[in-house]
């Protein structure tokens, strides 16, 4: 079951992220807790029987400079476009589609709030997972703290392509 974050769920998604990436420094709590309440209605996890398996986080953003990790995010930023942050699946179920589906969530939500651009950095050679979506890389230079193999990707949601 896909549904919102809950303060409660903060310990579990932060063992998921240290446990996805080994590339990059894990952010800390008050960097992810920033996204969660710029847009809160961006951000989920995914459950199942009590357990969160999977989380998404995704907030809106404006201009071509991009987020940097473990920064918190700036006040008075506009909201052209949705920036897909995060999505870390827990590697005992890692390959079972939960992914695509809190992707799918992300764009049905933004769609009810008016947003259909998409950008995300791809970190860890994860590029080809994101253009299964649609997602394209484009060439803009993006903070170092995304790692050496970081590119940054757009869609926009008519072109969304979500493997199910």
């Amino acid at each position: 079951m896909i549904r919102a974050i809950q303060p409660s769920d903060w310990p579990t998604i932060m063992k998921i992220q240290n446990e996805a990436y080994d590339e990059i420094t894990p952010e800390p709590l008050s960097v992810l807790q920033g996204k969660w309440r710029r847009s809160p209605e961006l951000c989920f996890v995914y459950e199942n029987e009590g357990v969160i398996q999977a989380y998404l986080l995704a907030h809106t953003w404006a201009g071509t400079a991009l987020p940097s990790l473990g920064v918190e995010l700036e006040d008075g930023v506009g909201d052209e476009y949705v920036f897909l942050h995060d999505l870390a699946v827990s590697s005992n179920v890692q390959g079972s589609g939960i992914g695509p589906k809190l992707v799918e969530q992300l764009f049905l939500n933004s769609a009810k709030a008016g947003l259909h651009s998409f950008f995300l950095v791809s970190v860890q050679a994860s590029v080809g997972y994101w253009q299964r979506f649609g997602f394209c890389s484009i060439p803009q230079i993006v903070s170092s703290s995304y790692g050496e193999d970081a590119v940054v990707m757009q869609i926009l949601e008519e072109e969304a392509n979500v493997m199910l």
